[in-house]
């Protein structure tokens, strides 16, 4: 699962999560209702992820794509992802930025680099 935090001062809602790397791979998920995540707060995301890379593998740019809602706006939230396999065949996710950008508007703001 993922952990979701929201480090904001405001409240929103998780509408659709999925990760649409071809060796990182889950479906989009709708959810209906949205997921209410209050300021500070954590929600876990079931999102079964496919990857048959072997271990010692590096997947790039593998993001978890989140469409949420903001005072009342629609937001995609874009989680770049390392993807490492370790030697038991397990993926070990390791994020390595974070940019966030309003539903229909083009922008290169909003990137927070980790």
């Amino acid at each position: 699962s993922w952990r979701i935090d929201n480090l904001g001062d405001r409240p929103l809602e998780i509408l659709s999560a999925w990760l649409p790397h071809d060796k990182f791979y889950s479906q989009r998920r709708q959810f209906d209702p949205g997921l209410q995540l209050p300021a500070g707060g954590t929600v876990d995301l079931d999102l079964p992820v496919a990857c048959q890379e072997p271990p010692g593998a590096r997947v790039e740019n593998a993001f978890v794509i989140l469409q949420l809602v903001l005072m009342g706006q629609t937001w995609r939230a874009f989680a770049r992802h390392l993807i490492t396999v370790d030697s038991a065949g397990v993926p070990q996710p390791h994020c390595q930025a974070i940019s966030v950008h309003p539903v229909g508007v083009a922008s290169n703001g909003g990137t927070r680099e980790e």
